[in-house]
């Protein structure tokens, strides 16, 4: 195993059995999308992002959905990734 280059983020995600290089090969970044939305939830960092998707009036409570994970977007497209 090489070591690190800087500046290279590991991905812990089911793509390989391994940590290995974010983005490279079968990893899309997905569990990264998926861990910032569970930390936000729409809001911090996500609250500004194109890709967030919010429905409801000024009487409903207001649903927040991310297109990336619902698969509308890709994950290149979330500005975490």
């Amino acid at each position: 195993m090489r070591p690190a280059r800087p500046g290279e983020v590991t991905c812990h995600c089911f793509a390989y059995r391994f940590p290995h290089r974010f983005g490279g090969g079968r990893c899309r970044g997905r569990a990264i999308v998926l861990a910032a939305w569970s930390r936000n939830y729409g809001y911090g960092d996500c609250e500004g992002c194109s890709c967030l998707e919010q429905s409801g009036d000024e009487w409903a409570t207001l649903s927040r959905d991310c297109q990336v994970l619902s698969g509308q977007e890709s994950e290149s497209e979330c500005p975490i990734w």
